[in-house]
């Protein structure tokens, strides 16, 4: 009886070491896609960014057209 106890204590550490494993595991996967949004995010900033100035461009484009018809 006593070696059946032994085994389910052996038995329920090596679930706590898996379950241990198994946590480290999953912190580093919400780790990596905290990571990965945020980077994510700094690319649409950029984007953004890149955006913007491509619309003032063409605005400065319309406006200089705009302006020539006019003389």
């Amino acid at each position: 009886m006593k070696a059946g106890q032994e085994e389910m204590k052996a038995g329920q550490e090596e679930m706590r070491v898996a379950q241990a494993g198994l946590e480290q595991k999953m912190e580093a996967g919400q780790e990596e896609m905290r990571s990965g949004q945020e980077r994510m995010e700094k690319g649409q900033e950029e984007m953004k960014g890149l955006i913007d100035e491509v619309k003032g461009e063409v605005q400065r484009k319309i406006d200089e057209v705009e302006g020539q018809k006019f003389k």
